[in-house]
């Protein structure tokens, strides 16, 4: 344990950190004008980038924040086109939208199926969430009483309810897969699924990353598997999209649902759909807002793809050019760059909190199956409470529990984001070190 003055320390080296330097500077905006794409300088040195990212965001200097896998937090560029959107929406109504807005929305689109790796940009339909995404699919496909989900014991309550829901109200058969919170190997998780594979099962469902531990899934494989049993396969994938490199279609899935308002840092709201452009006609759509006999003909490019399964006649236009800013600001730093710069925080973070009495680090091996998300627990005293104390002291992190689990967790989770710094993380373990102690 360390002592009192290493915890200072710590703290001090936090709050002291040294401003922005003048090659940092050379960076940002000048004179408080909104930042555009172009203000970020891939020629920095990489403390200097990194602080010049950090200045982008909007967050509370006063409590540092590390749970993106829940919420992200929207850039200057990205708050500044929704601001911009919406003022413009507001002086000319349904001109702005119809004229303007609306034909943007499949640039936006096109621009989110070169982000998730999909070759068609018709195969992407844009949502308010993993949640909604996942609704549409189990809701839209014809799953009959006795038909069979199969999934892990590991998935989002949000990705999970209508799967239950269904199990209630239609009958189906909900199937998880027991996974400890240490993980199992790939073999073993990849066997696991197909002992409960019957020839009643007809969607296998499983989390690209699992937001308890921060596994990240053997989705090729088990996409081999789906295929192999000719099953459809479901990836809810809330938490790859601005944190490492997606290529949804190499994935093999039937039907990728995604979040953009955690990692990538879009609006509050938004989100994706994909469905493999075969599949589309056996999706029914979640709303219908017009005679499907007679589609109008403003309408008509939106029943050319996967936006038919959600298409409303008003959608909230300046989340939406929100949502392309964000994709902007993240191709722009560099997907791979973004990934590299979250996994050294991480192993910063964990390097600090192995040798830390008095708690027990979920440990995923080898790394390149884990994520910039460590989840870990007290061995003495309330993760509750842990949390709450954390949170006075300045740090916001994620409490994790569900009572289902083979093994029920009542733990903490830290997510490393392009807005932390390696001065946030010491402080951090400064503060999770005086919890510890003090719960013990």
């Amino acid at each position: 344990m360390q002592s009192r003055r290493t915890f200072l320390t710590r703290f001090a080296g936090l709050v002291a950190a040294p401003a922005v330097s003048k090659s940092a500077a050379a960076g940002l905006v000048q004179d408080g004008n909104p930042a555009s794409p172009t203000t970020l300088d891939p020629t920095l040195p990489d403390r200097d980038f990194w602080r010049s990212v950090a200045s982008q965001f909007n967050l509370d200097p006063e409590q540092h924040f590390f749970n993106p896998g829940t919420l992200g937090s929207c850039p200057r560029p990205v708050r500044q086109r929704v601001t911009e959107t919406l003022d413009k929406l507001d002086a000319r109504p349904t001109y702005q939208y119809w004229a303007k807005c609306m034909p943007r929305y499949f640039e936006v689109r096109a621009k989110a199926a070169r982000l998730l790796g999909v070759e068609t940009p018709q195969a992407i339909t844009l949502t308010h969430s993993t949640t909604e995404g996942i609704n549409i699919i189990a809701r839209g496909l014809d799953l009959q009483p006795g038909d069979e989900v199969v999934t892990t014991t590991h998935e989002h309550p949000g990705g999970d309810a209508v799967w239950r829901y269904l199990e209630m109200k239609k009958g189906i058969r909900l199937k998880r897969c027991a996974m400890p919170m240490v993980p199992p190997s790939n073999d073993e998780i990849v066997s696991g699924l197909e002992r409960l594979i019957t020839p009643r099962t007809r969607v296998l469902m499983v989390s690209h990353i699992l937001y308890t531990n921060g596994l990240i899934m053997p989705v090729r494989r088990i996409g081999q598997l789906a295929s192999d049993r000719g099953l459809y396969y479901l990836i809810d994938g809330a938490h790859p999209v601005g944190q490492m490199p997606v290529e949804i279609e190499s994935t093999g899935c039937s039907f990728y649902a995604a979040s953009a308002h955690k990692w990538l840092c879009a609006p509050k709201g938004t989100g994706f759909l994909y469905v493999r452009p075969d599949l589309l006609d056996r999706v029914e759509p979640l709303l219908t807002a017009y005679d499907p006999q007679h589609i109008p003909e403003d309408v008509r490019s939106f029943e050319a793809g996967t936006t038919r399964l959600n298409f409303v006649w008003t959608n909230n236009m300046d989340d939406i050019m929100g949502l392309e800013a964000a994709i902007d600001f993240h191709q722009e730093i560099g997907a791979k760059r973004v990934q590299q710069r979250c996994l050294d925080l991480t192993r910063q973070f964990r390097r600090g909190l192995a040798g830390m009495p008095g708690l027990e680090m979920i440990e995923i091996a080898p790394e390149s199956r884990s994520c910039p998300m460590t989840t870990f627990k007290l061995l003495q005293g309330s993760n509750k409470q842990a949390f709450r104390d954390l949170k006075a002291l300045g740090y916001t992190t994620k409490e994790v529990f569900d009572s289902e689990l083979p093994e029920p967790i009542n733990a903490l989770r830290v997510c490393t984001h392009i807005f932390n710094s390696e001065a946030q993380v010491d402080g951090l373990l400064a503060a999770i070190e005086q919890t510890v102690a003090g719960a013990t």
